[in-house]
């Protein structure tokens, strides 16, 4: 006998949906609680939710892309959703390297990145706080905190901002 259990919404709705946002020092009850606590970090994740991406929003329907893209696309306003910045490049999401990456000019270049935090992490070395302020990444903090969440079994989706490719 197989028992299987759905914290995600995958097999009962078909579809995920972005329920929490952390930081390395700070927790977000959702996307809006984020956009009005934290603008540095929301336009950040704004930025992957729309660039690092290969769905795109058509009116009201989201169309292509993966499960995860989707989930952060829905996650914006319809007014989150205008795209102001210049794509440079894009990387899709790649199974082996386990994340996707996207370069975007806003007033400079800036890469972003999207997946598998085993896979990200080593490469992260400072994080912003709430302010929008560049400060280093405590990175027991942030694993004590992945860690409660897939224990509750939930997906855990670490979205990265720098200026090289890797």
């Amino acid at each position: 006998n197989i028992l299987f259990t759905d914290k995600t919404g995958t097999l009962t709705e078909g579809e995920l949906s972005v329920t929490s946002i952390f930081t390395d020092r700070d927790d977000y009850s959702s996307v809006a609680d984020m956009r009005s606590r934290a603008k540095q970090i929301f336009e950040l994740y704004r930025l992957n939710a729309l660039y690092n991406s290969s769905c795109e929003v058509c009116g009201s329907d989201i169309v292509g892309g993966n499960s995860t893209e989707k989930a952060l696309s829905a996650s914006l306003l319809p007014s989150d959703r205008e795209m102001k910045y210049r794509l440079i490049e894009k990387h899709p999401f790649d199974s082996d390297k386990k994340f996707s990456s996207a370069s975007v000019y806003v007033g400079g270049k800036c890469v972003i990145y999207k997946g598998a935090p085993e896979k990200l992490l080593p490469y992260v070395s400072t994080s912003f706080d709430k302010n929008g302020a560049q400060i280093s990444f405590d990175r027991q903090s942030f694993m004590n905190k992945m860690s409660r969440f897939t224990r509750q079994g939930a997906r855990v989706i670490l979205c990265a901002v720098g200026n090289e490719e890797y």
